[in-house]
């Protein structure tokens, strides 16, 4: 299981250092928390979904969910190296 952890973290970082260069993402975007971040929302969301599928629709609710996080990733402080200071 961690080599398949390392490689999704590897390839996250790759796609949000892209992301950076291409101004998309702000320059001192703390990449390791990001994709900590990226990745607790997406696994939180799916274990929460499993628990009981009958819950919510996931269809429905993930896309604003992962809007919001990559939103955060735009304008979050504490996702920053510097940290506002």
């Amino acid at each position: 299981m961690d080599k398949y952890r390392e490689m999704w973290h590897a390839l996250l970082t790759e796609k949000l250092r892209a992301c950076v260069a291409q101004k998309q993402l702000p320059p001192d975007l703390n990449l390791d928390l990001a994709v900590l971040y990226l990745h607790s929302v997406t696994v939180g969301l799916t274990i929460e979904w499993l628990q009981d599928i009958e819950k919510f629709d996931i269809a429905k609710i993930a896309p604003a969910l992962i809007k919001t996080t990559l939103s955060s990733l735009q304008t979050s402080i504490l996702l920053r190296t510097k940290q506002g200071k």
